[in-house]
């Protein structure tokens, strides 16, 4: 027999040898953490994991992340993805610990949503035997923006007299990227007190001037007194809370000090 022949024919009796410990295993995902489960729009989160792989396969591990789409496929918003390199896998079992950032995108509707977690194990997506699926639920929440307030404005201290049958005047302050006139009284929350309703005009006590003389309108409202709750002033602050017109939640503090009525003391 001639050796051409002969090589040919053990050629083909090694392709025929079942090759044993050379197809990876894929064993899951675990330690798996997300930082925030009610990100906002534009909120950057961490996330971290271990993928748990064996084998010698020559397609290397890889992970992907998405915001949203079908329940059970790649689709959706791609957040991070990456694939490990053979020197990072070394071969055999192995634990990829991963630490990866992600951004929720700043056009994502405000609501439930998932972030799905893709591992594999081979060179293909495709290869279903080898790819995980991890389904995080969570909750895209409205940002919220910070803005100035200014209670009595004008006065510094700013002292409040609990008197239960009166108002206090807060403004929330306009400025260049922030428009105090779009925040809808109804929604305003001093230390637990909202802004005071005229049930026969069917209107807030609020009204619109620049108190500050910056050349912006700002928005003055009067807050019930009686309802303020002193242990919602933390550390010497009162902190509001509201709603522009369009569901942009706002936030502000300022300084107050908490008088007590004269007859109180009797």
């Amino acid at each position: 027999m001639s050796k051409s022949k002969l090589s040919i024919i053990i050629f083909v009796l090694v392709m025929l040898i079942p090759v044993q410990g050379f197809a990876a295993t894929h064993y899951g995902v675990t330690n798996l953490y997300i930082s925030s489960t009610t990100p906002a729009p534009g909120e950057t989160i961490q996330m971290e994991f271990d993928i748990n792989i064996g084998g010698y396969y020559d397609g290397p591990p890889a992970w992907e992340i998405w915001l949203g789409g079908s329940i059970d496929t790649r689709d959706g918003v791609l957040l991070g993805s990456y694939e490990f390199t053979y020197a990072e896998w070394g071969g055999g079992d192995a634990t990829l610990h991963v630490e990866t950032d992600i951004t929720i995108p700043g056009d994502a509707e405000v609501g439930p949503d998932i972030i799905k977690l893709f591992t594999r194990a081979t060179i293909s997506w495709t290869n279903a035997p080898t790819v995980r699926l991890n389904i995080i639920d969570i909750e895209i929440i409205s940002p919220v923006q910070t803005v100035d307030i200014d209670i009595k404005p004008c006065v510094y201290p700013n002292y409040i007299v609990l008197n239960p049958w009166s108002l206090v005047p807060v403004a929330i302050l306009s400025d260049e990227d922030f428009d105090a006139t779009a925040v809808d009284p109804a929604t305003v929350d001093l230390a637990g007190a909202g802004v005071a309703y005229l049930g026969c005009l069917d209107l807030f006590v609020a009204i619109e001037m620049d108190v500050n003389c910056d050349g912006l309108t700002d928005l003055v409202c009067g807050i019930e007194v009686g309802d303020i709750d002193p242990d919602q002033v933390v550390d010497g602050y009162a902190y509001l809370v509201g709603s522009t017109y369009d569901g942009l939640d706002i936030e502000g503090s300022d300084e107050v000090i908490l008088k007590v009525p004269r007859w109180w003391r009797w």
